[in-house]
């Protein structure tokens, strides 16, 4: 027999098996999984159909300029391609152009070289057009050299421009820590909400159909509490994981999977960490709004300042996200509930010193204990009174409550 100490076993158990049961739940999960898998796949696809330009030629000299613009991309490791498309004249070149406007014609005429669209001039500031033009001037310093009777090898060396930096690069870029922020920041925000309010129904639930008048003969309050916050939290904590295992997956396989980075990975699992630590706090709270209503209709009410709490760092990180080394996103990293997402992301690129994220975490445990212990006051005082909303102050200072 279970012993009354460890019945939020039991209790966390059920909450998370009527989740997994609940074909809701099943199908958003598997659409937001497609989703995640779907987009950066999807995003590549599009993005490497417009960065593989037909070139279509009449000549091998055209061809030839054509393959050193190949090895230039191909040294360069760029996943843009140029493919040569043979035409016999300036006639079919043309049929071409009109059949796919993606193509351009690269010709010779007078000495010029022209690369020409069918119905608009190729982008002089296009990846393509810049590598035809260096590949072409290649082109021409050795006709001019073989012209003059020099060796065109002397003539270009020393032509190329040898790109670095610096500083030794420390992290991501910061389009990276850009979009990790925004990522993080979603995140958190729908995770938080919507199981927020799937415990703050829960509780509500019971108590407007007195199903909690039942469970509480058998299962101290406590332990009904402890067993909610826990169940949720699994749920949350493995459908955060999830997400965000198959989002850096998709990414690895798509054409953006250099920005996964060992940095990036240790800012995910930061991220992971923080929020099963601050939502444990808003579960605790969140579970006492709901003990607050005694109906459905009064869980508006009750619930909606830690909704503006969460909106408010939601939008908080969005406005502090263009300078993650500021002011703003540094005290942000040691504000509770908000250092979920602030410390990861400025831990990401060696933004903060070793000791400020063991700092940060202990001022959230701190916080989510105090969180946990004023949830589970709230919640005891107010889950069997019955006639209308419950204020906090009375549920405060409410001397009768359930063990």
């Amino acid at each position: 027999m279970t012993s009354t100490s460890s019945t939020w076993r039991l209790v966390a158990s059920r909450e998370i098996g009527v989740k997994l049961r609940d074909k809701g739940f099943i199908i958003s999960m598997i659409i937001t999984v497609v989703l995640i898998l779907a987009i950066p796949v999807v995003s590549s696809i599009i993005s490497s159909h417009h960065d593989h330009d037909g070139v279509v030629v009449t000549d091998d000299k055209a061809a030839a300029v054509v393959k050193v613009a190949q090895q230039d991309l191909a040294a360069r490791g760029s996943g843009d391609k140029i493919e040569v498309v043979r035409a016999a004249d300036e006639a079919e070149a043309h049929r071409k152009l009109h059949d796919d406007d993606d193509m351009v014609y690269l010709h010779q005429k007078d000495g010029q070289w022209h690369l020409d669209g069918y119905d608009k001039t190729p982008s002089a500031d296009g990846s393509s057009t810049r590598v035809m033009e260096a590949a072409v001037a290649r082109a021409a310093v050795a006709d001019n050299a073989e012209a003059a009777g020099a060796d065109a090898t002397a003539m270009t060396r020393g032509m190329s421009l040898q790109t670095g930096q610096v500083k030794a690069s420390e992290g991501t870029s910061e389009a990276v820590g850009y979009m990790l922020a925004v990522v993080f920041s979603i995140l958190f925000m729908m995770s938080a909400i919507s199981y927020g309010m799937m415990i703050a129904n829960s509780v509500v639930e019971e108590k407007q159909s007195r199903i909690v008048e039942i469970l509480l003969t058998g299962v101290p309050a406590r332990q009904l509490l402890i067993g909610k916050i826990v169940g949720n939290t699994v749920l949350a904590v493995g459908q955060l994981v999830i997400i965000c295992g198959l989002g850096m997956l998709a990414v690895s396989f798509s054409s953006w999977s250099d920005v996964i980075t060992v940095a990036m990975s240790w800012s995910v699992l930061w991220f992971v960490l923080f929020f099963l630590i601050g939502f444990v706090a808003l579960a605790s709270l969140y579970a006492a709004a709901g003990s607050m209503a005694s109906r459905t209709e009064d869980l508006q009410s009750t619930a909606m300042p830690l909704m503006y709490l969460v909106m408010i760092i939601y939008f908080w990180v969005v406005m502090s996200m263009s300078n993650l080394d500021g002011l703003s996103a540094r005290i942000g990293s040691y504000v509770p509930i908000a250092s979920v997402v602030f410390m990861p992301l400025r831990m990401l690129g060696h933004r903060a010193t070793w000791w400020e994220p063991i700092i940060s975490i202990i001022i959230t445990l701190g916080f989510t204990a105090f969180a946990v212990l004023v949830g589970e006051r709230i919640y005891r005082r107010s889950i069997l009174q019955t006639n209308g909303r419950v204020s906090f102050k009375n549920a405060w200072r409410h001397n009768e409550s359930v063990a």
